[in-house]
């Protein structure tokens, strides 16, 4: 009983909420080491115990330490499909080396474990406008915002790769009494952020004598990408939750995850970057809309054969409207007496 009420206690916990302004810090500091006024003391304690709504410590049923997917640097290839070698190179070397190989050999047998999807999302190329940074900077943010709505947790993150996890509860299909008992079945889903990934369209034709030309072909060529990926643990059965934030989920098997999260991943960076568009066409007159092509983002084949899927953007103006501010104007006309 006693570890019970410190396990809930501990899952009370909140975090403070961050502090907006940026001024705070610095006064702070000066009535440290000045003579401040004791009346001015109560205001920042009440400052500070503010509580948000994000809890400080979430408890997994699965050894997440075993099933977490770690990269030791970014892939050289997004559009290769994830395959690692088995075949375990002979231990030798420095201690390093061989924690390595040992966390490539664990990367490798969970990535034919764990159920793959990964989405490579265009964002820029030679016919529009270049997207400038801090756009897609918000763009990964809003991403990331929206995995949280979902229940999604911070899990890891290391050179710009963020992995978020989620653990939902399944119902075994045809078996009431497992689902009655004490034991609880569930499925870990991973949520995986990369890093903007930039390629050239153009492959290099240039010698040793003219390198400035090649370089200024890459630059006038690239083509900006956003990579995500979701990992989703193989359990039979289904997921089974009345939460509100996991009303998409319910009721599908492990292998349609994937494709419940792709939606609300293409509305989100289809307004944002169809907005983002219309803002640099306002500022640069010569450059026109991007065609508006749906046939290969609204529904993508994510079969058993697929695993990588490239999604182009698409300029859609009627998706972004909605989500608009919106004002009713009212006109007087001239009525014939």
């Amino acid at each position: 009983q006693i570890v019970e009420e410190l396990r809930d206690r501990i899952l009370q916990l909140r975090f403070p909420h961050r502090v907006q302004s940026k001024e705070a810090t610095p006064k702070a500091k000066r009535k440290m080491f000045g003579s401040s006024s004791p009346s001015k003391s109560p205001p920042v304690a009440g400052a500070q115990s503010a509580l948000s709504d994000r809890p400080c410590l979430v408890v997994l049923h699965k050894p997440l330490e075993k099933l977490l997917i770690r990269y030791e640097k970014l892939p050289s290839d997004y559009r290769a499909p994830f395959i690692l070698n088995l075949e375990h190179p002979p231990v030798s070397g420095p201690l390093t080396m061989v924690a390595n190989r040992t966390a490539s050999s664990t990367l490798a047998s969970l990535s034919r474990y764990f159920y793959h999807q990964r989405w490579i999302w265009s964002v820029q190329s030679g016919l529009a406008p270049a997207v400038p940074i801090t756009a897609v900077a918000q763009l990964l943010s809003t991403l990331t915002e929206v995995r949280l709505s979902e229940g999604f947790h911070f899990a890891s993150s290391g050179d710009g790769i963020i992995n978020m996890v989620l653990e939902l509860p399944i119902q075994i299909d045809g078996s009431s009494e497992s689902s009655s008992g004490r034991e609880k079945h569930t499925c870990v889903v991973q949520y995986i952020l990369f890093p903007p990934h930039s390629t050239s369209t153009k492959d290099s034709f240039s010698t040793d004598d003219d390198n400035d030309t090649e370089v200024e072909a890459i630059e006038a060529d690239t083509e900006l990408n956003l990579v995500t990926e979701c990992w989703v643990e193989p359990q039979s059965g289904h997921v089974h939750s009345t939460a509100e934030n996991w009303k998409h989920l319910d009721g599908l098997p492990y292998q349609k995850i994937p494709k419940a999260l792709y939606p609300r991943d293409l509305a989100c960076i289809a307004t944002m970057l169809t907005f983002e568009y219309i803002s640099q066409l306002c500022q640069n007159k010569e450059w026109v809309c991007p065609p508006s092509d749906t046939k290969a983002t609204e529904d993508p084949d994510m079969g058993a054969g697929f695993r990588v899927h490239e999604i182009p953007f698409q300029f859609n103006l009627m998706k972004l409207l909605p989500r608009c501010q919106q004002v009713e104007m009212f006109f007087l006309m001239l009525a014939k007496g």
